[in-house]
């Protein structure tokens, strides 16, 4: 295969590499060759010439072009004419005015620059004393600022929405438009349909009415009648809690002091699942801790995890309240509570309420069974069809049963004649 052939433009690059590396080494050979001081030879006639024709390049710089419409070009025979005389310069007076003259140079340069700008320049403090100016609003000793002005003048300067911009589809609008509601149309009932329906007498809708309010005053007794067993709960279990730690303070005195702290914390704490958990009823285990939901929405009520980590060492739980798990607990209304209020979503299944109920050997419930229930209610009709279509079934057996065996003896019958 042949060689590829390089495109022009890298081949230009490369010659332009290499005379700028032939460029340096001639460069370092010179520096090489050059004395400096009193080896360069040069005679002290030589470097008064020198300085002389530098200070003279440094007037011209200081008075400036003779020629007006020069149009700039003397600042770069000026630049090309230092650069000759810097050559020659081999002591420290000469490269000194050399200096003087290439700052001079670029000053001339930089305002040569700066007369090309043709954008108008502003100063901080007259932008900020015309902007006073203008934007100033309200009569003496009540003028304010109008940034309102001044956000709307300078909004073209950032993304915002130009005004008065109309596109092809429309003009562009900066603002919500508000959506018209369908008006729900009411269908009427038919005539059939106002003719199948029954007619309810005043008595029958004040009795439905009672209905609600009583299963709506059955709601709120059950709250009352929770709190109260919650209320009776602590009670207990704080004044067992308190035996157990007037038997610490006798017993181990050095320990006082941690059995009144855990005391505090956690002596009137109940467990929730003894509590709340109804091992007979799923559903009446759902509708405590629903109902619990609700104490602790009103603040008469509390509840907290406690983290599963055993304890260091005796003196760090010494009542024994160092169990993990769920605890629930009364609020006292007096006291203040400055914790802002949470909410979570559960997952409870009946899976869960069974490991749990086998899981403390859950006998009973503290929050009594309600009997009569709409559970119980469906567990006895369901029971009941159960049993009512057994009893079919063996009826249905029996009679199945007693044909066959008619069938047998007429079989029988006919063989014998």
């Amino acid at each position: 295969m042949a060689p590829k052939e390089q495109a022009p433009d890298e081949e230009q690059e490369e010659h332009d590499e290499e005379e700028q590396g032939t460029r340096r080494t001639r460069r370092r050979r010179q520096n090489k060759k050059l004395k400096m001081g009193a080896d360069s030879g040069l005679t002290e006639d030589d470097r008064r010439r020198l300085r002389a024709e530098q200070r003279s390049l440094g007037k011209e710089l200081q008075t400036g072009p003779m020629d007006e419409d020069d149009g700039g070009q003397w600042v770069e025979r000026a630049r090309e004419k230092n650069n000759d005389l810097f050559k020659n310069v081999r002591f420290t007076r000469e490269a000194v005015l050399d200096a003087e003259n290439a700052n001079s140079i670029s000053q001339h340069v930089s305002s040569q620059i700066n007369n090309m700008v043709t954008v108008p320049r502003y100063k901080p403090t007259s932008l900020i004393n015309s902007l006073q100016k203008k934007l100033t609003a309200g009569s003496a000793g009540t003028s304010y600022f109008d940034w309102k002005t001044l956000g709307e003048e300078v909004g073209v300067c950032f993304r915002s929405l130009p005004s008065c911009v109309n596109f092809l589809v429309g003009p562009l609008e900066n603002g919500r438009v508000p959506i018209k509601k369908a008006r729900a149309v009411r269908k009427r009932k038919s005539i059939a349909e106002e003719e199948t329906l029954e007619e309810q007498k005043p008595e029958e809708m004040s009795k439905k009415a009672k209905k609600n309010a009583d299963q709506l005053s059955q709601a709120e007794r059950d709250l009352k009648k929770m709190d109260k067993i919650l209320q009776e709960r602590s009670q207990q279990a704080a004044q067992e809690n308190r035996a157990k730690y007037d038997e610490v303070k006798a017993t181990q005195p050095e320990l006082r002091n941690a059995a009144r702290v855990e005391l505090q914390e956690k002596g009137s704490e109940v467990e929730l699942v003894p509590f709340l958990f109804n091992p007979k009823s799923f559903t009446q285990t759902v509708e405590n801790m629903f109902n619990y939901s609700f104490l602790i929405k009103k603040g008469s009520a509390s509840i907290r995890m406690r983290k599963p980590l055993a304890p260091l060492s005796e003196s760090s739980a010494p009542l024994g309240l160092d169990s993990a798990g769920c605890f629930i607990a009364p609020v006292d209304e007096r006291q203040d509570h400055d914790g802002t209020a949470k909410q979570c979503v559960l997952s409870f299944t009946m899976k869960d309420w069974g490991r749990l109920c086998e899981a403390y050997e859950l006998e009973g419930c503290d929050i009594p069974h309600r009997k009569g229930s709409k559970q119980q209610k469906t567990n006895f009709k369901q029971h009941h069809r159960r049993q009512s279509s057994s009893q079919e079934q063996e009826e249905e057996e029996e009679e199945q049963a007693a044909e066959e065996e008619e069938e047998i003896d007429e079989a029988e019958e006919q063989e014998e004649e």
